[in-house]
């Protein structure tokens, strides 16, 4: 005799195995996410425990009804739009893994050209014995400063940024890759909270550059937090308050290193004409071929 229980669930009362329910999510997912399998699977394994390839090997494994619906959860966040990273909680960055929040700017990839920079010219000043000091501008969830800090020992970087929650996020990264020694959070506005002292060889930035006006048509503008997009008029403000800022806060033979839009290279190099005129300044394109990062440095040997 087969008896029926109204109520609930059948889907999370069904035997569902892996490999069914990475087909389901496809289905679901396909029609308004690019990256739908890749996402799914990320799910599958974040909700396993298990890496990505294990999930792929076992399509037969045979998920809990706590899991389906965990899942089952997870899956209608990305159908209403809401970025993987957040429903992970963490990012991968530069071959770290990064607590990530809606309190913070996901890490992307176009932001290791300027990791990538600065790590070329601090192998560069590894000769020398003593601390190099530097400043990430911006910090959000501490990505720069902590993979910056991690490459080169004997850098003491301060990460400052205005959001408190953004701050939290920092802290927490910074304990996860044991760099506490190296690494120091101040809540302030760009650079304006030192008064005194405050003088680097190296200086970076992530700042808000979305353009005030473009930014309600982007979809990141829906998840992502406004303060950590949004750079008003052209997307520039931030970013030339901060080259003022830098040149008394910039050693002699001191680097600055600034993402930006790709549309704002000429008005980037205008300004580093008129503030760093002797300096040497150079605008490199992501993989793309957009312009993304500012380097501006003082008598380059």
């Amino acid at each position: 005799m087969n008896i029926s229980h109204p109520g609930g669930n059948l889907y999370h009362r069904q035997e569902v195995n892996a490999g069914d329910w990475l087909k389901k999510a496809h289905q679901r997912l396909a029609a308004h996410r690019e990256t739908a399998s890749l996402e799914a699977q990320a799910l599958l394994a974040e909700t396993l425990g298990k890496p990505r390839a294990w999930v792929l090997a076992h399509p037969e494994a045979v998920l809990s009804s706590t899991h389906q619906a965990t899942l089952e959860m997870k899956l209608r966040r990305l159908e209403q739009g809401e970025p993987l990273p957040y429903i992970l909680g963490h990012w991968e960055f530069y071959g770290l893994d990064f607590a990530v929040t809606p309190d913070v700017l996901i890490p992307r990839p176009e932001t290791e050209l300027l990791v990538s920079h600065a790590l070329g010219w601090l192998d560069k000043m590894a000769s020398t014995p003593a601390p190099i000091h530097a400043i990430d501008v911006g910090a959000g969830s501490g990505c720069i400063a902590v993979v910056l800090a991690k490459h080169q020992p004997r850098l003491q970087i301060t990460a400052v940024d205005f959001s408190w929650s953004a701050l939290l996020v920092a802290r927490q990264n910074i304990a996860r890759h044991q760099v506490e020694n190296q690494v120091s959070l101040v809540n302030g506005d760009l650079m304006t909270c030192f008064s005194k002292g405050g003088i680097f060889e190296l200086i970076c930035a992530n700042l808000p550059y979305i353009p005030s006006d473009r930014l309600p048509s982007l979809a990141v503008s829906r998840h992502e937090p406004t303060a950590a997009l949004d750079g008003g008029v052209k997307g520039f403000q931030l970013i030339e308050r901060l080259v003022w800022q830098s040149q008394a806060r910039l050693t002699d033979r001191g680097l600055l290193l600034i993402e930006i839009d790709h549309t704002q290279r000429d008005l980037v190099m205008a300004l580093a004409k008129q503030v760093f005129p002797d300096a040497e300044t150079i605008i490199y394109s992501d993989l793309s071929g957009a312009a993304r990062l500012v380097s501006i440095q003082r008598n380059p040997a």
